[in-house]
Protein backbone atom coordinates (compact mmCIF):
# COMPACT_ATOMS: atom_id res chain seq x y z
CA UNK A 1 0.00 0.00 0.00
CA UNK A 2 1.38 3.48 -0.94
CA UNK A 3 1.86 5.72 1.81
CA UNK A 4 -0.52 8.77 2.17
CA UNK A 5 1.84 11.73 1.83
CA UNK A 6 0.62 15.62 2.69
CA UNK A 7 1.59 18.81 1.31
CA UNK A 8 2.24 22.03 3.53
CA UNK A 9 2.91 25.87 2.69
CA UNK A 10 3.81 29.00 4.41
CA UNK A 11 2.63 31.69 1.59
CA UNK A 12 4.13 35.29 2.07
CA UNK A 13 4.40 37.88 0.30
CA UNK A 14 8.33 37.92 0.62
CA UNK A 15 8.83 34.19 0.65
CA UNK A 16 6.90 30.96 0.03
CA UNK A 17 8.40 27.54 2.28
CA UNK A 18 6.51 23.97 0.35
CA UNK A 19 7.06 20.57 2.04
CA UNK A 20 5.94 17.56 1.92
CA UNK A 21 4.97 15.00 5.01
CA UNK A 22 4.43 11.41 5.46
CA UNK A 23 2.61 10.57 9.11
CA UNK A 24 5.00 7.92 9.56
CA UNK A 25 8.17 10.23 9.75
CA UNK A 26 5.99 13.32 11.49
CA UNK A 27 6.07 17.08 11.06
CA UNK A 28 10.00 17.28 12.21
CA UNK A 29 11.48 15.06 8.81
CA UNK A 30 9.63 16.45 5.81
CA UNK A 31 10.32 14.52 2.55
CA UNK A 32 11.12 17.49 0.51
CA UNK A 33 11.07 21.05 1.36
CA UNK A 34 12.13 23.91 -0.23
CA UNK A 35 12.03 27.96 0.03
CA UNK A 36 10.76 30.25 -2.99
CA UNK A 37 11.20 33.63 -3.90
CA UNK A 38 7.82 34.71 -4.08
CA UNK A 39 7.94 37.72 -6.11
CA UNK A 40 9.92 35.03 -8.89
CA UNK A 41 6.60 33.53 -9.50
CA UNK A 42 3.89 35.58 -11.59
CA UNK A 43 1.35 32.63 -10.48
CA UNK A 44 1.47 30.19 -7.41
CA UNK A 45 -0.05 27.58 -9.04
CA UNK A 46 3.53 27.82 -11.60
CA UNK A 47 5.36 27.51 -8.40
CA UNK A 48 3.37 24.62 -6.83
CA UNK A 49 3.94 22.67 -9.56
CA UNK A 50 7.69 23.38 -10.17
CA UNK A 51 7.74 22.16 -6.66
CA UNK A 52 5.45 19.12 -7.00
CA UNK A 53 7.33 17.84 -10.10
CA UNK A 54 11.11 18.32 -8.88
CA UNK A 55 9.41 16.61 -5.50
CA UNK A 56 8.74 13.38 -7.16
CA UNK A 57 6.06 13.26 -4.49
CA UNK A 58 2.26 12.78 -5.19
CA UNK A 59 0.70 14.03 -2.35
CA UNK A 60 -3.18 13.50 -1.15
CA UNK A 61 -4.40 16.63 0.53
CA UNK A 62 -2.63 20.07 1.13
CA UNK A 63 -2.79 22.71 3.63
CA UNK A 64 -1.39 25.92 3.31
CA UNK A 65 -0.88 29.71 5.88
CA UNK A 66 -0.81 32.81 3.40
CA UNK A 67 -0.73 36.39 4.32
CA UNK A 68 -3.82 38.01 3.91
CA UNK A 69 -7.46 37.63 4.79
CA UNK A 70 -9.07 34.23 3.84
CA UNK A 71 -12.60 33.95 3.12
CA UNK A 72 -14.49 31.18 2.34
CA UNK A 73 -10.99 28.94 1.21
CA UNK A 74 -10.10 31.74 -1.07
CA UNK A 75 -7.38 34.27 -0.34
CA UNK A 76 -5.64 37.15 -1.93
CA UNK A 77 -1.53 37.35 -0.64
CA UNK A 78 -0.98 40.77 0.62
CA UNK A 79 1.75 42.39 -2.16
CA UNK A 80 0.85 39.82 -4.47
CA UNK A 81 -1.64 39.71 -7.10
CA UNK A 82 -1.92 36.06 -6.21
CA UNK A 83 -5.38 34.07 -5.66
CA UNK A 84 -4.86 31.17 -3.84
CA UNK A 85 -8.23 29.06 -3.76
CA UNK A 86 -8.64 25.82 -1.88
CA UNK A 87 -11.34 24.35 -4.75
CA UNK A 88 -9.27 25.39 -7.74
CA UNK A 89 -5.81 24.03 -6.18
CA UNK A 90 -7.85 20.78 -5.35
CA UNK A 91 -9.26 20.62 -9.07
CA UNK A 92 -5.91 21.21 -10.82
CA UNK A 93 -3.66 19.08 -8.46
CA UNK A 94 -6.47 16.04 -7.91
CA UNK A 95 -6.04 16.54 -4.23
CA UNK A 96 -8.83 14.63 -1.47
CA UNK A 97 -8.95 18.19 0.46
CA UNK A 98 -7.08 21.23 0.86
CA UNK A 99 -7.45 24.06 3.35
CA UNK A 100 -6.33 27.47 3.47
CA UNK A 101 -5.73 29.36 6.59
CA UNK A 102 -4.37 32.83 7.55
CA UNK A 103 -0.83 32.20 7.79
CA UNK A 104 -0.60 33.43 11.59
CA UNK A 105 -3.51 31.53 12.16
CA UNK A 106 -1.72 28.52 11.01
CA UNK A 107 1.74 29.44 13.18
CA UNK A 108 -0.48 29.25 16.42
CA UNK A 109 -1.75 26.09 15.85
CA UNK A 110 1.88 25.04 14.76
CA UNK A 111 3.16 26.47 18.80
CA UNK A 112 1.13 23.30 20.38
CA UNK A 113 3.93 21.40 18.36
CA UNK A 114 6.98 22.86 19.80
CA UNK A 115 8.95 21.65 22.79
CA UNK A 116 9.92 23.86 25.62
CA UNK A 117 13.81 24.00 24.19
CA UNK A 118 12.54 25.60 21.04
CA UNK A 119 10.19 28.26 23.10
CA UNK A 120 12.12 31.48 24.66
CA UNK A 121 10.40 32.82 27.55
CA UNK A 122 10.08 37.30 27.29
CA UNK A 123 8.66 37.90 30.76
CA UNK A 124 8.48 34.78 33.11
CA UNK A 125 5.36 34.01 35.38
CA UNK A 126 2.88 31.64 35.57
CA UNK A 127 0.97 29.59 32.63
CA UNK A 128 -2.86 30.28 33.26
CA UNK A 129 -4.22 26.97 32.24
CA UNK A 130 -6.83 28.00 29.70
CA UNK A 131 -6.03 31.54 29.09
CA UNK A 132 -6.41 33.33 25.77
CA UNK A 133 -2.97 33.00 24.14
CA UNK A 134 -1.89 35.99 21.58
CA UNK A 135 0.63 35.32 18.51
CA UNK A 136 2.39 37.96 16.73
CA UNK A 137 5.01 38.34 14.10
CA UNK A 138 6.25 40.88 12.11
CA UNK A 139 6.90 39.62 8.03
CA UNK A 140 6.07 41.20 4.63
CA UNK A 141 3.22 42.82 7.05
CA UNK A 142 2.55 42.47 11.03
CA UNK A 143 0.37 39.35 11.60
CA UNK A 144 -1.62 38.35 14.05
CA UNK A 145 -3.99 36.01 15.88
CA UNK A 146 -5.03 34.84 19.19
CA UNK A 147 -6.00 31.49 20.83
CA UNK A 148 -9.04 30.02 22.79
CA UNK A 149 -9.19 27.04 24.98
CA UNK A 150 -12.66 25.59 23.93
CA UNK A 151 -13.86 22.02 24.21
CA UNK A 152 -10.35 20.65 25.71
CA UNK A 153 -8.03 22.50 23.23
CA UNK A 154 -7.33 25.62 22.24
CA UNK A 155 -8.46 26.90 19.11
CA UNK A 156 -6.96 29.62 16.61
CA UNK A 157 -8.71 32.41 14.69
CA UNK A 158 -7.43 34.86 12.35
CA UNK A 159 -7.52 38.51 13.61
CA UNK A 160 -6.04 40.50 10.36
CA UNK A 161 -4.76 43.16 12.95
CA UNK A 162 -1.93 43.77 10.25
CA UNK A 163 -4.49 45.35 8.05
CA UNK A 164 -6.16 47.66 9.89
CA UNK A 165 -4.54 50.94 11.28
CA UNK A 166 -2.72 50.95 14.81
CA UNK A 167 -2.85 54.89 16.58
CA UNK A 168 -2.76 54.26 20.05
CA UNK A 169 -3.03 57.72 22.12
CA UNK A 170 -3.19 58.54 26.21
Amino acid sequence: MREELFLAGDIGGTKTNLSVFSPARGIRAPLAAVSFKSADYDDFMVMLREFLTGAGLRVKAAAFGVAGPVVRGRARITKLPWIIDAARLRDEFSLDRVVVVNDLQATAYGISSLTAAELTILNPGREQAGAPRAVIAPGTGLGESFMLWENGAYRSYASEGGHSLFAPAS
